[in-house]
């Protein structure tokens, strides 16, 4: 599922082949397409809210708009099943991880890949982009957490938690921290710039799907935060 960027609208996909918008309160829909004829498994809104992309069992990941439920041109991918999606935060990439080590970067300019993401000794199971838009993080079953740079493509750093398998991975608004939630549901939390790890903590809920913060947490500081974090002053 994913909060829409004015937290008003929630958009979800599911195995049931369908991808469905939400009002947040109340709970009914939008928007309820059924032309997606494979299992959908991740869903994403574009920064200004007018898009939605959706990913699931498939080489395809339809584009739709967010406000008509319209579907708009969609990205070839190479991979078999897309299990994670981003956006970036000027909407110009999105990046994808499913079924391999490796994570692609695409123009949405272009719709063709940019670079790939390769490291990984496992599956990857989700990425995310920094706040400012300069930092990619990635994780999975090899039990890391990889911080790429998001214009290059180039390695920039890697957390490790010995035994856990990863299958989320969100930066704070701020953009000062990566969190990474394992599948035996631990949560792992990492300075970026430091790379000092805070306390472990257990949610006690074993296979969690996906990390998420609350869209407006941290809102009257995120711009000055992430500029620094990200070393743009």
């Amino acid at each position: 599922m994913a909060f829409s960027p004015d937290s008003s609208r929630i958009a979800s996909v599911s195995r049931d082949e369908t991808v469905r918008l939400w009002e947040a309160s109340p709970t009914t829909t939008n928007l309820d397409s059924l032309d997606s004829f494979a299992p959908q498994k991740c869903i994403a809104y574009s920064p200004n809210g007018r898009s939605l992309l959706s990913g699931g069992a498939s080489q395809i990941v339809r584009q739709f708009d967010a406000d008509t439920g319209e579907l708009c041109s969609p990205f070839q991918v190479q991979t078999l099943h897309v299990d994670y999606l981003a956006y970036s935060p000027d909407a110009l990439q999105i990046a994808t991880a499913g079924e391999s080590n490796d994570v692609t970067v695409w123009s949405t300019q272009t719709g063709k890949p940019n670079f790939v993401l390769r490291g990984h000794t496992a599956v990857v199971h989700a990425v995310a982009f920094s706040s400012c838009g300069r930092w990619i993080a990635s994780c999975g079953d090899d039990g890391t957490v990889r911080i790429w740079d998001a214009h290059s493509g180039l390695p920039r750093d890697i957390f490790t938690s010995p035994y856990h398998k990863f299958r989320s991975v969100v930066f704070s608004p701020s953009g000062r921290e990566v969190v990474a939630e394992s599948q035996s549901g631990y949560i792992w939390t990492w300075e970026v710039e430091t790379r000092a790890r805070k306390p472990l903590k257990n949610t006690e809920r074993y296979g969690m799907s996906k990390l998420v913060y609350w869209p407006d947490s941290c809102q009257d500081r995120l711009q000055p935060c992430c500029r620094e974090s990200c070393g743009l002053g």
